[in-house]
Formats: structure tokens, sequence, C-alpha cells
């Protein structure tokens, strides 16, 4: 049972490989070699970027998603923080994420992504870009591709910072993303879904064994 956790976090690293690889639509293309394109960042992505501003916290109000909230493929709402309603407005004046969007963690934690899947208003914080991707790219795609091990790889090699590592927005539009057509994107999406789903069962099944055992 202590084995069956990295054996898992193995399992899902290996799924998002295999997803921006072409070898887990390999069948769906008929064994055919992939043909896909690349590009940078920068190209395909308008970045909404609030680094650099402070918003004044409030105890209710709109909504602000920090670095805090986003996690290795999801966005967690704890810890929860909010601006002002009235604060809004003149707060989010470099861009609206809107539901689809791509979030990217730029500094402490550096390169956790996550999709936006709600339509209510939010707030952007600092150290977190927001990638708005033009119609050649599935959001949920891309970030499938961002989380890979190959993308993970040029964030790291580009970042900078001896202590705590980050990425400026200039060189994170250079780094590369893999491009299928968007009939793959989706079904390379549609079968990532399935499998990391059936991961989120094992773990659900693995922790109930673990309290039994306890018992």
């Amino acid at each position: 049972l202590d084995r069956l956790p990295a054996l898992l976090k193995r399992f899902r690293q290996s799924i998002l490989n295999a997803a921006t690889s072409g070898r887990l639509t390999e069948d769906w293309r008929g064994n055919s070699p992939h043909e896909w394109s690349s590009d940078r960042l920068g190209s395909v992505a308008k970045f909404i970027d609030y680094r650099g501003k402070t918003p004044i916290k409030t105890a209710s109000g709109t909504p602000l998603i920090t670095a805090k909230n986003v996690r290795r493929g999801f966005v967690s709402f704890e810890p929860r923080e909010f601006i002002a309603e009235s604060d809004y407005d003149t707060w989010m004046t470099r861009g609206f994420p809107s539901k689809g969007d791509v979030l990217i963690t730029t500094e402490a934690p550096l390169g956790n992504i996550a999709v936006i899947e709600w339509d209510f208003k939010f707030a952007l914080a600092q150290r977190i870009i927001c990638l708005q991707f033009d119609e050649q790219i599935v959001g949920a795609y891309a970030a499938i591709a961002l989380q890979s091990d190959a993308f993970q790889t040029q964030l790291s090699e580009q970042s900078t910072g001896s202590t705590v590592a980050g990425i400026k927005a200039s060189r994170l539009k250079e780094l590369q993303i893999q491009i299928p057509s968007l009939d793959e994107q989706t079904e390379i999406v549609r079968r990532f879904e399935i499998l990391f789903a059936f991961a989120d069962r094992l773990e659900a099944r693995l922790a109930n064994a673990r309290q039994q055992v306890g018992q």
C-alpha cells in the first residue's frame, strides 16, 4: 500500500507524456506517424498578466485567485481571498479570464497548470498568468501539454532565481507547445480524462484500504 502512491503518480505522469508525444492517440490515427506542428506560446496565446500589482484584500466580495489556489491540474478555492466588488473594474484592467482559459503559476510554485472550469466572476493576483489560446488550440489540451515533462523541462531551463525559481513573461512566451489537429486534441482530452478518472478511483480505493488496515 505504501508503494502505491508513487506508482499512481508515475502512472499519471506517463499519461501526460503519452498524450503529448502522440502515443495516446496512436491507434486513433491508424498507427500513422503523428505530424504535429509546434509554436511559441506567445504566438498562440494571449497573456493576461497581473503580476507587479498588489490588490487590497477584503473579507468578502469578488473571489481572488492566487498562485496558492492553482494546484497541479486543478484549482482549489482554499485559501479563500477576495477583493471588494467596487474595486473589480479598476483592478481588472489588463484583461478578463474566462471559462476554458489556462492558468499557469510563474513563481512559488513554478509551473502549476489548471483550466478555468467555472463561469462566475473572479480576479487574478500576482505570480499567475492566464493564457487565452487562439482557435487552433483547445484550452483543455493546452493544459495537458503544459503539464508534460517536455514543457516542464523547458520551463525549468528558462527559469531564474537561486532560492525561488520563477520565469519572466518574455521567456515564457518563447517556450514551444506541440499542436496536433483540433480533432486529435479533442480525442487526447477525452482519453486523458478517462484515464485520470480511473487513477482517481484507484486513489480513493487506496485511501479506503489504508484506513481499513489502520483499523
